[in-house]
């Protein structure tokens, strides 16, 4: 056992570390942080050892994100390069009560459909790439494993390739690697992702704090010009209110310049509230400002919300914007336990 982790945490990776600026070399725009991490158990073995390679920002742990990973088997009889997502996460409500729990299975299952979609797999033409996999572990964890892994090879203890062949495996790997990071920069359709309005808002309340988040790499990639947000505001604003004629509400207006509230319209001759929201993301979650929290839990239940999803921006000049799916709901009723709070105002002279 000891030998096994000097092989993971040491051998493994040193030998990887020191290829990375051959990796890099052919995938520096997308993975210029490039690193590598190995892993054995903390305290007790782990039952399934790993050595990743990965972004050192979009996957700062195994717990986040994408990577390329060799995960050994229980028995030791085999090993899988992969290409996949984190397969837990960490819960609780604090660093003492935290605990590891595996990614929810729609939650897996909707991220890899993505990957598999975006990267074509059913295109790549590879005899010896596999799609699933025999770790031979007893624990819930293998089974983790398998729900996030996209694809992958598979080495034999009996047949272990050359050193030459598990590096071109691995820059293989890390091309479609590549194109995930490029599309977590472009795409804002990646199930349990943050959309772009949520990161910006993230942004702007550390800036406010003195904290600054625009590192290298998050520097534009969060933030849209005003311009192509007013565009998106504006389709998503209109697709709204064609939405609400077709479910029979009248006298519909768009008073969002001088209210607090984005449209006006009636049903059935009683007054009604309506928040939209407009968003290139998959509209799993959207902004509040506490005034329009106020408001609707004021007007409940003549109050609706209509988040439009998916837009399609054009980001030429001038910007416009397309499509998106509509998410209707009303009476629209704000529950405590629905809001997650972006930050605080403190009241420090009552403490002082």
């Amino acid at each position: 056992m000891q030998r096994r982790g000097i092989l993971i945490r040491k051998e493994i990776a040193s030998s990887l570390s020191e290829n990375l600026d051959r990796f890099k070399s052919k995938y520096e725009i997308a993975i210029e942080d490039l690193w590598v991490q190995g892993k054995d158990g903390d305290g007790n073995k782990a039952e399934i050892p790993w050595v990743r390679l990965a972004s050192k920002e979009l996957s700062p742990s195994a717990t986040k994100g994408w990577y390329v990973v060799f995960l050994f088997s229980a028995t030791g009889s085999n090993c899988y390069l992969s290409l996949g997502h984190a397969s837990t996460t960490y819960d609780g409500d604090s660093m003492e009560r935290r605990y590891q729990k595996a990614l929810a299975p729609e939650v897996a299952a909707a991220l890899m459909t993505w990957g598999r979609e975006k990267l074509n797999l059913d295109q790549v033409k590879n005899p010896r790439l596999k799609f699933s996999r025999n770790l031979e572990a007893k624990g819930n964890l293998a089974e983790a494993y398998d729900r996030t892994s996209l694809c992958g090879f598979e080495y034999r203890k009996e047949s272990v390739p050359s050193d030459e062949q598990i590096f071109t495996d691995i820059e293989f790997l890390l091309e479609m690697l590549s194109k995930i990071y490029f599309l977590q920069e472009t795409d804002a359709t990646i199930p349990g992702s943050e959309s772009p309005e949520h990161k910006e808002a993230v942004a702007a309340i550390a800036q406010a704090a003195g904290r600054d988040l625009t590192g290298p790499r998050r520097q534009g990639r969060s933030r849209l010009p005003q311009a192509h947000k007013k565009v998106i505001e504006e389709h998503a604003v209109e697709v709204a209110m064609k939405h609400l004629g077709k479910k029979g509400f009248t006298d519909i207006k768009d008073v969002g310049k001088n209210r607090s509230y984005d449209i006006a319209a009636k049903l059935n001759d009683i007054d009604f509230y309506i928040e939209v929201k407009g968003t290139m993301s998959l509209g799993e979650k959207v902004v509040l400002t506490r005034n329009e929290v106020l408001l609707h839990r004021q007007e409940h239940p003549n109050n609706a919300l209509i988040v439009v999803s998916q837009i399609d921006l054009d980001r030429s000049e001038p910007p416009s914007a397309k499509g998106g799916k509509v998410i209707f709901i009303s009476p629209w009723k704000i529950e405590d336990s629905d809001l997650d709070a972006l930050g605080y105002d403190y009241k420090v002279m009552k403490n002082s």
